[in-house]
């Protein structure tokens, strides 16, 4: 007969210590390389931001 958890917050992380599963570790994507830059104003990092974002979306990482 199993158990049953109910009404338990905990009961999560009770069943993954009955059955712990290793779970591999996935390479995170590597950054574009960029220079160090100073930005006159908050807006203008943004707008290098949101850049950087769309070309990654859209390239993908770079595959070294």
């Amino acid at each position: 007969m199993g158990v049953k958890f109910t009404d338990d917050y905990d009961a999560k992380y009770k069943i993954w210590a009955m059955d712990p599963k290793p779970q591999p570790i996935v390479p995170l994507p590597k950054m574009p390389k960029f220079k160090s830059r100073r930005f006159s104003s908050y807006e203008e990092y943004e707008e290098f931001r949101k850049q950087l974002i769309q070309r990654l979306a859209v390239e993908g990482p770079p595959n070294d």
